[in-house]
């Protein structure tokens, strides 16, 4: 007698059904494609301008940094050049005037060859740097009646941290144009910052 088996041997197509390969996984349907290749994109993108603003900011401050802080300086000359008591301070601050005036002038030649276009755009780029908070603390400073001193002490430190950006921006630059301009300006510059560093008793060297 041969013993009992509980289980069915399979037949011959049952058989084959068994030892056949599994069905593959269903792969993306269109819908989640879409999905992936437009996060692919936005990724992509994101990665573009992170490395753009690194090296934007790796190099320094633009040329249009520039023209929006001499025309900053400008306008605030300007607007308090009869406020202030000083002659010596009154003095510094018409060179300073003038210089900036020249400099805003002759600032448009190396600009247009980097395709700004400076009295077209002058809202837009001033908008980096406008002269509000300097108005605000002189016009407090002279109903304090302290315009001379806050004054000098202040422009002092502006135009030190103007020359700073200028050196920058020159080491940075390969055109003629601009460092021409950069040159003749940091000079210029200079020599008034060496009035108002008279005035205010600084010592520190230009």
């Amino acid at each position: 007698m041969q013993p009992h088996n509980d289980y069915d041997v399979p037949t011959g197509i049952d058989y084959l059904n068994q030892i056949s390969a599994p069905p593959a996984p269903q792969g993306f349907d269109k819908k989640s494609k879409i999905i992936l290749l437009v996060l692919g994109i936005i990724g992509l993108l994101g990665l573009v301008f992170i490395i753009n603003t690194a090296q934007n900011a790796s190099r320094g401050p633009s040329l249009n940094n520039l023209i929006a802080r001499l025309q900053k300086l400008q306008t605030v000359s300007e607007k308090f050049t009869s406020r202030l008591k000083s002659s010596q301070l009154q003095d510094a601050n018409s060179s300073l005037t003038a210089v900036l005036t020249t400099a805003n002038k002759s600032i448009e030649t190396p600009a247009a060859a980097q395709n700004i276009d400076v009295k077209k755009d002058l809202k837009n780029i001033t908008a980096l740097d406008p002269p509000t908070k300097l108005e605000e603390k002189f016009e407090e400073a002279y109903l304090n009646a302290d315009l001379d001193n806050t004054y000098a002490y202040t422009m002092n430190t502006e135009l030190a941290d103007t020359l700073l950006m200028m050196n920058r921006i020159k080491e940075g630059s390969r055109s003629k144009s601009t460092i021409d301009f950069l040159e003749k300006t940091i000079s210029d510059l200079t020599n008034v910052r060496k009035q108002l560093m008279a005035i205010t008793g600084d010592s520190e060297k230009s």
